[in-house]
């Protein structure tokens, strides 16, 4: 997440300058990384592919079951509340007949009542940190580690727990007064306030992981749809309200990604207070990211369906990037084009038109050929533009046609998804 939140600063510093920049290094390069993950994973052996997949299942199954243990967990939590509030409805009302006459039979029924109410409130309390302990064993927001310290100090309070409920039961009626059952709910109390701080870490660890996930996501995200914006201009789009936009989202998002670091330094505090201030603002920013995402989408929405760079028809550019040789055979067409290698011209080259840039003309019997590194600019008609280089770019606006052939290849971007195809063969009508 580090190296990401780097590539999204610099792109961030460059929303504040008002700059388009199409090159995202970092970003790149762990898309690199994923396709070689990619590679490595194809070449797998049928044998270790078969155990990557006997262990893939396996895993798998033991989530599930982790899954069903939680959500059992979390219903007989559920249930055993409703027989606590039964209780504690029972209680109150032998309490306030034993305060309106206390005699000995109200008593015996406010300590029945009572000591009902108290070993409901256990059955409670068991079932929370049973539940909580199933929730920390099926979500993989925790290293071993921390899994083992939280379901260990869980454990403590299961077993004091259990303690309390037998002293209670194994009490004799005649020492079960009302100032030995206010001693076990005490007791009980303590846990729970153990229990709820161990909710606070559980809960707040699961955002953290969370969020974490959904922030790198919507940087990424961000930085495509950069780049996309980036294709657009190249292409001739006005993409100033874009532009504005996606900055305007990523400020957010950047504030997005300083609330989530005040988290998890509030997590690090470890107290009651900081936990609860770490969850709120937790939920509070997650709810910004998604209005993050729904405005990413709208952005998204918003770029023309159609390859970018095939404009078969448009007062613009067709761009044709590629490595080898290509032909080019024009009607009253501006090529623009930078190669490293050579350009060769062939037909009407008296009445062609052109403008060097650290390219020189070198002498040939097959036409006007022109080499090195750098830019020829050609207007013309009835001419055949031959190319060959290992970085082709060409460009070409005007009035006219040009048919491309050759071996080279072309690059096509549709909404963030983008293709190399040969350019044999291609057609472009331009017309003004």
């Amino acid at each position: 997440m580090y190296q990401i939140m780097k590539n999204f600063k610099n792109f961030l510093g460059k929303c504040r300058k008002n700059r388009i920049d199409s090159i995202f290094a970092g970003f790149v390069l762990a898309l690199l990384l994923f396709a070689l993950l990619m590679n490595v994973a194809a070449g797998v052996g049928e044998k270790n592919r078969e155990n990557l997949n006997n262990t893939l299942n396996a895993i798998n199954a033991n989530y599930t079951v982790l899954k069903y243990d939680y959500e059992t967990a979390r219903s007989n939590y559920f249930e055993s509340l409703s027989y606590y509030n039964e209780a504690k409805a029972g209680w109150l009302v032998s309490r306030q007949k034993y305060l309106e006459n206390k005699n000995d039979e109200n008593y015996k029924i406010f300590i029945n009542s009572t000591k009902k109410f108290i070993l409901n409130l256990s059955v409670v309390l068991e079932n929370y940190n049973e539940m909580l302990k199933k929730r920390v064993l099926s979500d993989d927001s925790f290293d071993d580690i921390t899994k083992n310290e939280q379901i260990s100090q869980i454990d403590i309070l299961l077993d004091k727990i259990k303690d309390i409920k037998k002293q209670m039961s194994e009490t004799p009626k005649s020492q079960l007064t009302i100032e030995a059952l206010k001693n076990f709910a005490m007791e009980l109390q303590e846990t729970y306030a153990h229990s709820q701080h161990i909710r606070g870490m559980v809960v707040t660890t699961i955002l953290k992981n969370k969020m974490k996930i959904v922030i790198a996501g919507l940087v990424e995200d961000s930085l495509k749809m950069y780049e996309d914006v980036a294709q657009l201009k190249a292409s001739g789009y006005n993409t100033t309200e874009m532009e504005e936009k996606l900055c305007k989202l990523n400020e957010m998002l950047n504030q997005s990604y300083a609330n989530y670091q005040k988290c998890v330094n509030l997590m690090n505090l470890s107290t009651s207070k900081s936990l609860a201030e770490a969850e709120n603002l937790f939920k509070t920013t997650y709810k910004s990211a998604y209005k993050i995402r729904t405005d990413l989408n709208d952005i998204y929405s918003s770029i023309p369906g159609g390859w970018i760079s095939e404009l078969e028809s448009a007062n613009s550019t067709y761009v044709a990037k590629g490595d080898g040789k290509a032909v080019i055979n024009i009607d009253k067409a501006d090529i623009k084009i930078y190669v490293v290698g050579s350009v060769t011209l062939k037909g009407d080259t008296d009445n062609a038109k052109i403008s060097l840039k650290n390219l020189k003309e070198m002498n040939s019997s097959e036409g006007k050929v022109y080499g090195g590194d750098g830019n020829i600019e050609i207007t013309g008609k009835d001419l055949i533009i031959e190319i060959s280089g290992k970085d082709i770019n060409i460009a070409i606006a005007g009035n006219g046609n040009a048919t491309l052939t050759g071996t080279g290849t072309q690059k096509a971007c549709d909404k963030g998804l983008c293709i190399s195809f040969p350019w044999e063969g291609k057609n472009i009508k331009f017309s003004k």
